[in-house]
C-alpha cells in the first residue's frame, strides 16, 4: 500500500512539474512578446527624439547664422528694416515653436531668464514695413526679396 501511495505521488509530482514548466514556458514567452513590443514602442521613440534633436539642431544653426551676419555690424544690419523684422520675427514666433518641443522645465528655464519681444513688437515691426513700403511706395516683390535698394539687402521675407 505505501509502495502504491509513493508511486502515485511521483506520478502526480512530475505531472505537477512538467504542468509548471509549460505555464512557466508560456509565461516566459508572453513576456518575450511583451518585450518585444516593448522595443517597438521604445525604438519608436528614439526615433522621435532624434527627429526632435535633428529639429532643434536646424534652429541651432539659423541662430548661429543670425548671429554671423549681425554681430559687429549691428547698426547696419539691423538699419534694414526687413531685416529687424526677421529678427523680432524669430524672436518670438521661432522660438516659440522651439519651446514646445523642449522639455517643458528647461524651456520654462530658459525663457524666464530673457526678456523676448511680444507678439505687439512684432506685428508692430510689420506694421511699420507696411509704412515704409506705402511711404516709399517700395516694390512688394522686391521688399519680399529682401531688395529695398541697391544698399540694403537683406533675407527673403518668407521661405
Amino acid at each position: 500500500m505505501f509502495l502504491i501511495q509513493i508511486f502515485f505521488f511521483i506520478i502526480i509530482k512530475s505531472i505537477l512539474i512538467r504542468s509548471e514548466s509549460f505555464t512557466s514556458t508560456t509565461h516566459l514567452t508572453h513576456l518575450l512578446n511583451t518585450e518585444i513590443a516593448l522595443a517597438k514602442k521604445l525604438e519608436t521613440y528614439l526615433k522621435q527624439e532624434y527627429e526632435r534633436l535633428d529639429h532643434i539642431e536646424k534652429f541651432i544653426n539659423v541662430i548661429k547664422d543670425e548671429i554671423r551676419q549681425a554681430q559687429g555690424n549691428e547698426e547696419y544690419y539691423f538699419g534694414n528694416p526687413v531685416n529687424s523684422y526677421l529678427f523680432i520675427k524669430h524672436l518670438t514666433t521661432d522660438w516659440n515653436s522651439i519651446e514646445d518641443i523642449l522639455p517643458t522645465d528647461f524651456a520654462k528655464d530658459m525663457t524666464s531668464q530673457w526678456i523676448f519681444p511680444t507678439f505687439e513688437d512684432y506685428t508692430g515691426s510689420a506694421m511699420g514695413l507696411m509704412r515704409l513700403q506705402d511711404t516709399y511706395k517700395l516694390n512688394t516683390s522686391q521688399l519680399a526679396n529682401g531688395e529695398l535698394s541697391s544698399k540694403f539687402k537683406s533675407k527673403r521675407l518668407s521661405g
